[in-house]
């Protein structure tokens, strides 16, 4: 057993440094913890929604400065995850998870320069904001262990990476708390939030996915409610576009001529699945996966303009969502996590004690606590790098396959990808056998195969 003493000695805050044996241990981060509300929310959120990370910050006494080097870090991470798939990960690994701490300000890097002068990164410390917000790591765990769910797949990291107002836990937050007050169209909550329909689209799409929203309320987009269409008469397509291999017009016209899309009522979605299967096309090209949907919808307008396919619903828009309602889980959610979560950081920026009780108890069974954290992340140890770093996307894919499967637009459509990052990330699965396809209405649906289902944590 590892005592806490082993844990380094202070080093103070950033900027502050000790001397020992004539070389000295400095402290620096570059990322101060932010000061408005949303924002400290918005970090504790991305620190948190994956409980390793909370853990993490755990394994520091509770002194401003305190230090724990990389080999002690390991040995910690060992002991704590080592009888899970997360602690069988190689070891440098498990330096994501200080490291992603850095990054919001609550941990400091240590660095030790020597006698000649070199200077090398040697652990981390502990920073105020650090110590202050190890209560709120603990309510993370302990909120998990409370609810046997995941909070991962419902906060969801960064959905959009350089995208400011998609930061996905704050966003989600803030739509269930405007859920609370009624049920909302996602343009209303756009609206109301002051963030782009699109944004909440994706946001929604994922809060349902998570069991946070009514399915029987929210009409985000499906098979049920995109346009229709279905192959007419070819005769009827422009030749140049046949005799063209390149452009996206010429793409889409023999796409609709498919044998597959002959047969069927076909929409958006099925016409993208295509394109992701040619080799000479790459969704990443265009701008993003909205202006392509846009592109084909178009595209598709024309062709039935001319006679050579038709649609078959034209009674529902391009644009058509219902309102969204909280499910029970969601409310639930509201009431145990996002509220008392908001209420612990007061509108100018200052920290309310949460009860030390979820300090105590989580720490003092950290171990045991640590066996259930690394089940519900076990997707993580699925994940394939050479260097051995995780692969957080893979793990976001992972998490997204439901039991029917999902196509390739939806799962770019979640996770904010491109079709050749979506394209490698499910290579390596299906290379490992995690993965399998099932063809539903000709269309190919990625899912788990059975055997490594039940590895995966609930969501």
């Amino acid at each position: 057993m590892i005592k806490e003493k082993w844990i380094g000695n202070s080093v103070g805050e950033s900027g502050h440094s000790r001397f020992r044996n004539g070389e000295e241990y400095i402290s620096v981060n570059s990322t101060p913890f932010p000061v408005e509300r949303d924002k400290q929310v918005e970090a504790l959120a991305s620190a948190f929604e994956n409980t390793v990370r909370a853990a993490t910050l755990l394994f520091f006494r509770r002194e401003v400065g305190a230090v724990i080097y990389k080999s002690q870090y390991v040995e910690k991470f060992g002991e704590i995850f080592g009888g899970t798939k997360i602690g069988e990960i190689h070891k440098k690994s498990a330096y994501e998870y200080p490291d992603q701490l850095l990054k919001q300000g609550l941990l400091n890097k240590v660095l030790l320069k020597t006698k000649n002068g070199n200077i090398n990164h040697v652990g981390w410390a502990l920073t105020e904001m650090g110590l202050k917000f190890q209560t709120i790591a603990a309510f993370f765990i302990q909120f998990e262990q409370e609810h046997t769910y995941s909070l991962y797949p419902v906060l969801g990291g960064i959905a959009i990476p350089r995208k400011e107002a998609n930061r996905a836990p704050l966003t989600r937050m803030k739509i269930l708390l405007e859920l609370e007050k009624g049920n909302r169209s996602i343009t209303e909550i756009g609206k109301n939030l002051g963030i782009y329909p699109n944004t909440v689209k994706l946001a929604t799409e994922a809060l349902l996915q998570a069991g946070m929203l009514d399915h029987t309320s929210v009409n985000v987009r499906t098979h049920e409610n995109l346009p229709k269409f279905r192959f007419v008469n070819q005769d009827n397509i422009p030749t140049k576009y046949l005799n063209d291999s390149q452009s996206l017009q010429a793409k889409i016209a023999k796409a609709c001529t498919s044998d597959l899309i002959k047969k069927i009522e076909f929409t958006v979605d099925d016409i993208i699945d295509i394109l992701n299967n040619d080799t000479n096309f790459d969704a990443s090209s265009m701008p993003n996966s909205t202006n392509l949907r846009k592109s084909i919808y178009m595209h598709l307008t024309l062709l039935s303009n001319r006679g050579a396919i038709t649609r078959t619903n034209p009674e529902i828009s391009r644009h058509h969502f219902s309102s969204a309602k909280l499910s029970p889980k969601g409310e639930e959610f509201l009431k145990d996590f996002i509220h008392p979560l908001f209420d612990a950081i007061t509108d100018d920026g200052s920290f309310n004690k949460m009860q030390n009780h979820y300090l105590i108890r989580v720490r003092d069974s950290l171990k045991k606590i640590g066996n259930d954290i690394g089940k519900r992340y076990a997707p993580y140890s699925f994940a394939e790098k050479k260097s051995g770093i995780l692969d957080i996307r893979i793990t976001e894919v992972i998490q997204s396959l439901g039991e029917k499967g999902v196509t390739m637009i939806e799962l770019q459509r979640t996770l904010g990808l491109s079709a050749s990052a979506c394209r490698n990330h499910l290579k390596h699965l299906l290379e490992r056998e995690l993965v399998e396809i099932t063809l539903q209405k000709g269309i190919q649906h990625y899912r788990l195969k059975a055997s490594v289902s039940t590895d995966l944590p609930p969501v």
